[in-house]
């Protein structure tokens, strides 16, 4: 027993504490006019949640409401981003850097990630209208820190390929000078997967749980992350192989780093040795133990042991969510945390003033909707829904939808109408709305929902419906 209680005391004593500044930059990219992607912004909150917790300073992070203004960058806002993390970098601190969302290699092999409200028709404008990755890790380097830690799950592919048919897809390797480590979520020249339809792209996902293992190394963090992804891809028929680059000898935990499994055996085998050598030199042993617990317990009692992180599932931002479920981003427009999906808050011929959908909306034929080029909140790629995503707008507040299996949801006893959550959607009558689906063997059918009481059923193409427009998806 009291071999095992100082087992445990060295096991407390030999965690590192955090002596180095810690200052992360965390960026999630997903609000593209080509080719939105669903789980950024999503990897970017719970990674900073997750830094914040072990003791990092994460720019533009408000811990306590949960919120990070990194997020949905344009070139001049992540610009301005790295100027704030190169000023909070000092000599000797460790600096880390996440960035999610699109990014591509030019044809000198530079990477560069790409902002939001960005368009690059040619491929000489890359370098004026992206940020190079290299200009972020020399930023880094250029306050002497200790460590540097670059980790980009930006391997997607690239937005602007109808336009570069000749770029390479993935990312170019970087060099790693001393003191830096550097991942991809997938091998260069590859492409990551987005997520499978969870809160988190796969590979993200994968290296939050690993860092919730908090006295791992950051190299074993690496290196169980890319085996868990690389499992995960093979069940999803997709290949990726995320890449590490190295060049840094220590041993850096998020958490405090524990001995090797090696290592503790090896010391229980030393102290067993010194109690098999006769009476006296047992009693010379336990005084020696004794005193070296005393010290240990002292110095421990001293240290500030972090807590661990929260878990995932608790990191969900909830400021400006109503009822919940959706994100209102204060532009008329909201985001089903549910499905990623961003609907628009008004129906077309309504307009967004003041909290509310100001005007009737406007009714036309299932052909002119799907017509429709609407440039709203920054964005040119609203489309009609699909009818399952339709569908899931219905909300009975009675608590008591019935189902069929052609028609969705629908809603009975006594329920507010029209059949959705008001507060996200605010003026909307009591009236069908088209969806994009046409209906299968009758090519003059379509889809639409009646929010009366949420019934799904099909009509005429060229009949007149409302009409509401969402984004992403698909």
């Amino acid at each position: 027993m009291r071999i095992f209680m100082i087992f445990l005391c060295l096991l407390m004593a030999s965690a590192s504490l955090w002596a180095q500044s810690r200052v992360a930059l965390v960026i999630g990219n997903a609000d593209y006019t080509h080719d939105p992607l669903r789980n950024p912004v999503n990897d970017a909150l719970d990674m900073a949640a997750m830094l914040s917790a072990y003791g990092f300073q994460v720019i533009g992070y408000d811990d306590r409401r949960k919120r990070l203004r990194t997020l949905n960058l344009n070139h001049q806002e992540m610009e301005k981003a790295v100027l704030d993390f190169k000023e909070a970098l000092t000599k000797g601190s460790v600096g880390l850097f996440f960035y999610a969302g699109h990014a591509m290699q030019d044809a000198e092999q530079q990477n560069y990630l790409i902002p939001v409200k960005t368009d690059i028709p040619d491929s000489t404008l890359i370098k004026h209208r992206a940020i190079n990755a290299q200009w972020v890790l020399d930023v880094m380097a250029s306050k002497q820190t200790h460590l540097n830690i670059v980790v980009l799950d930006a391997c997607r592919n690239n937005p602007f390929r109808s336009f570069f048919r000749s770029a390479k897809t993935g990312l170019a390797e970087m060099g790693t000078p001393s003191g830096t480590i550097i991942t991809y979520a997938t091998q260069a020249g590859g492409l990551a997967a987005d997520g499978n339809g969870g809160r988190n792209g796969l590979y993200t996902g994968e290296l939050l749980a690993a860092m919730q293992q908090g006295g791992l190394t950051i190299e074993q963090i690496f290196k169980q992350t890319a085996q868990k992804v690389r499992i995960a891809a093979e069940q999803i028929d997709h290949k990726q192989e995320p890449w590490i680059g190295m060049s840094y000898t220590g041993d850096f935990c998020f958490g405090q780093c524990l001995p090797s499994q090696q290592e503790l055996m090896q010391q229980l085998q030393n102290l067993q040795t010194q109690m098999g050598g006769g009476q006296q030199n047992n009693e010379e042993v336990l005084r020696r133990l004794q005193a070296l617990e005393q010290q240990i317990l002292k110095s421990t009692q001293q240290a500030v042991i972090p807590q661990p992180p929260p878990p995932v599932e608790a990191l969900i931002p909830t400021e400006n969510l109503i009822k919940d479920r959706y994100r209102d981003h204060g532009d008329g427009t909201v985001t089903d945390i549910e499905t990623n999906l961003q609907w628009m808050r008004c129906l077309i011929g309504q307009e967004w003033q003041n909290g509310r959908c100001q005007g009737e909306p406007q009714k036309m034929n299932s052909d002119k909707a799907q017509e429709l080029k609407i440039n709203f909140a920054g964005h040119r790629n609203w489309r009609l829904p699909t009818i399952k995503e339709l569908r899931g707008l219905v909300y009975c507040s009675s608590g008591k939808p019935a189902y069929f299996p052609n028609n969705g949801k629908v809603c009975e006893g006594d329920y507010q109408r029209p059949t959705l959550i008001q507060e996200a959607f605010p003026d909307a009558p009591e009236w069908f709305v088209w969806s994009g689906s046409p209906v299968s063997g009758g090519s003059d059918y379509a889809w639409n929902v009646y929010f009366f009481d949420g019934f799904g059923d099909n009509y005429y193409r060229n009949g007149n419906r409302h009409v509401r427009l969402v984004r992403g998806g698909q």
